[in-house]
C-alpha cells in the first residue's frame, strides 16, 4: 500500500513539473490607471479586466510589445487622452498578438493633427504580429483613429467620429492599413471625415503601401473620402508605387463625396 500511495506522489509531482509556463500567466482586474500601467509591465498577466464604466486617464501612450488581452466585461470602460496632445492610447510593436475590446477611447490630440490612438508598427519597424479590436469607440482625435504598419489586424464592430472641425491643415483618417498589412474589418461605422489641409484629404478608410484590406458591411456617413486604396504614394520627397489587392462589400454610404476610389479614380 505504501508503495501505491508513494507511486502515486511521484506522478502527480510529476505532472506539476511538466505543466507549461503559461499555465502561471493570471487573470487581472485593475480600476485605475496606476493598475493597469503595472498590469501592462507585468508580463504573467495575459488577460486585463476592465471595469464596466471605469474611466483610465493617459498622459502617455502604453507600450505593448507581447500578447495580451484588455478587455471590458459587462460594460465600456473609458480611455481619456489630452486633447492639446498628440499622445495617443496604444503603441504596439513586435510579433504580439494583442487583442482590445470594450473601450471608449476619446481625446487623443483631438485639437491637433498629429498622432494616432491606436497604433501597430511603424514605417521602420512594421509590426509582425496580430492585433484584434472590436466593440469599441474613438472620437475626437488627431490624425488617425487606427493604424496597422505591417501584420495582420481584425477590426470588427468599431465606431470612429473622425470630425476635424476648428482645426487648421489636418487631414484625419479613421482607419489606416498601411506597409503591407493585412486587414479584415466588419460591421463598422465611420464618420465625419473631412480634411481641413490644403492638399490632402481624410478618408474613412485608407490602405495604402502595400496594405490589403478586406471590408464588409461598413457605414460610411459624412466622409470626404470613404475607402481609398491607392497603389501611388507621395512622400513629398519621392514617389513610390506599390501593390495592393483590397475589397468592400455590404456597406452604404451617406454623403459621402467620394465613396469607393483609387489611383485610376473613383469606382
Amino acid at each position: 500500500m505504501k508503495r501505491k500511495w508513494l507511486s502515486m506522489l511521484l506522478a502527480l509531482a510529476l505532472v506539476f513539473s511538466l505543466a507549461p509556463a503559461m499555465a502561471l500567466a493570471v487573470e487581472q482586474i485593475v480600476t485605475d490607471d496606476t493598475e493597469l500601467k503595472d498590469a501592462i509591465a507585468d508580463t504573467s498577466v495575459n488577460k486585463i479586466i476592465l471595469s464596466p464604466d471605469g474611466v483610465y486617464t493617459l498622459t502617455t501612450p502604453l507600450n505593448i510589445s507581447r500578447s495580451l488581452e484588455i478587455t471590458c466585461e459587462g460594460g465600456t470602460a473609458t480611455f481619456k487622452g489630452d486633447p492639446a496632445s498628440p499622445n495617443g492610447a496604444f503603441k504596439i510593436s513586435g510579433d504580439s498578438d494583442v487583442t482590445l475590446r470594450g473601450i471608449n477611447f476619446v481625446d487623443f490630440g483631438g485639437d491637433t493633427a498629429s498622432g494616432d490612438v491606436i497604433i501597430a508598427g511603424a514605417s521602420d519597424n512594421a509590426f509582425a504580429g496580430k492585433l484584434t479590436i472590436s466593440s469599441c469607440e474613438i472620437s475626437n482625435f488627431g490624425k488617425n483613429g487606427i493604424t496597422v504598419k505591417g501584420g495582420t489586424a481584425n477590426i470588427s464592430n468599431v465606431t470612429v467620429d473622425v470630425s476635424s472641425e476648428g482645426v487648421s491643415n489636418r487631414a484625419p483618417n479613421g482607419i489606416q492599413i498601411d506597409y503591407g498589412a493585412k486587414a479584415t474589418i466588419n460591421g463598422c461605422t465611420i464618420t465625419n471625415s473631412n480634411s481641413t489641409h490644403k492638399n490632402w484629404s481624410a478618408t474613412g478608410i485608407l490602405t495604402l503601401r502595400g496594405g490589403e484590406t478586406t471590408a464588409n458591411n461598413i457605414t460610411f456617413v459624412n466622409c470626404e473620402s470613404a475607402f481609398h486604396v491607392t497603389n501611388h504614394y507621395d512622400s513629398g520627397s519621392e514617389q513610390t508605387t506599390v501593390g495592393s489587392s483590397s475589397s468592400i462589400t455590404g456597406s452604404t454610404f451617406t454623403n459621402c463625396k467620394t465613396a469607393i476610389a483609387n489611383d485610376t479614380g473613383e469606382t
